[in-house]
């Protein structure tokens, strides 16, 4: 299942598909979620990269809402792996 996230200042949302909220997360540890993920050797290679292309979008989306007070997304949607988790660990 594929979600979206949107940056507003220091909140992460993720919505579904149809657009209803699964979660509002701090920033930081979204941040530090997608930052494991990208470096821990343990992943899968196309799991590091898609998290630091996500990691790549969230960061810009985060400067971009803090510049404008605007909330900024989607940003590029992360897939779930096998077990219906994130590919960034949920933090």
């Amino acid at each position: 299942m594929s979600h979206e996230l949107y940056v507003e200042g220091n909140k992460v949302t993720e919505t579904d598909p149809s657009g209803y909220i699964q979660s509002e997360k701090d920033y930081t540890r979204v941040q530090a979620g997608y930052k494991a993920v990208a470096h821990n050797p343990a992943m899968a290679s196309s799991t590091r990269e898609e998290a630091e292309r996500t990691l790549s979008e969230l960061e810009q989306a985060h400067a971009d809402s803090e510049q404008t007070g605007e909330e900024q997304g989607p940003v590029k949607t992360a897939t779930k792996n096998k077990g219906g988790s994130s590919a960034a660990a949920d933090e």
